[in-house]
């Protein structure tokens, strides 16, 4: 259940929260599945062999009943649609209300993506009565991400020599040309960069050719 007002940045982790109340406590063919949106985030990376040890899935602390786990060999990844499905026991003979309730941490990818790309994380759980009978639901969380979005401007902020600028007076960020230069004259270039995105820049790196 991530925060829809939280911009999320390339490399961060995220935690997604699946949960499922059961009110009488007696239900089977319990199965979670989560579809992961893309292209930001990678269900091939997820550690589903070590299920509450690893970090990747867990138990959330709201999970009632510690002893009831799903195994690991039913937990399992889809790469082709990029979820991940969880089968737990069959809840038998309980008489008071259980919550089933996971966490799932993935890395935001950092490959190149819009900045306030607005994407739909969608969970969906199934369960069967006694009769055989199936009930299904579809939650979905819509994720805001961020990433830099870089401009770059150039231009001449001064002149030693009679040159004119165009537009003077010199705006800011610096974008003036400069027309009716001579040999010797000092000229100034300012080169701004502008970050219009949601995330900070790493390493940025400004060639001029000159």
């Amino acid at each position: 259940d991530p925060d829809n007002s939280a911009c999320y940045v390339p490399r961060e982790f995220v935690t997604f929260k699946l949960t499922l109340v059961v009110p009488s406590g007696d239900t089977e063919g319990i199965i979670f599945d989560n579809f992961f949106p893309l292209p930001v985030f990678d269900v091939s990376d997820l550690d589903t062999d070590n299920f509450g040890t690893g970090f990747d899935i867990r138990l959330a602390p709201d999970h009632t009943d510690l002893s009831f786990v799903p195994s690991t060999a039913n937990i399992t990844k889809n790469t082709s649609q990029n979820s991940v499905r969880i089968e737990w026991p069959n809840l038998d003979g309980a008489t008071a209300s259980k919550t089933l309730s996971v966490y799932i941490d993935l890395p935001i990818d950092y490959q190149p993506f819009d900045d306030s790309l607005f994407l739909s994380n969608i969970f969906q759980y199934q369960t069967q009565n006694s009769s055989g009978n199936t009930d299904d639901s579809l939650l979905i969380v819509n994720l805001n991400l961020c990433t830099p979005d870089l401009a770059v401007v150039k231009g001449v902020s001064s002149t030693t020599g009679n040159g004119t600028l165009d537009p003077s007076p010199v705006q800011n960020p610096v974008n003036s040309d400069i027309n009716n230069v001579e040999a010797g004259d000092e000229v100034t270039f300012v080169i701004t960069t502008i970050n219009n995105g949601g995330a900070k820049a790493y390493d940025v790196n400004v060639r001029d050719s000159i």
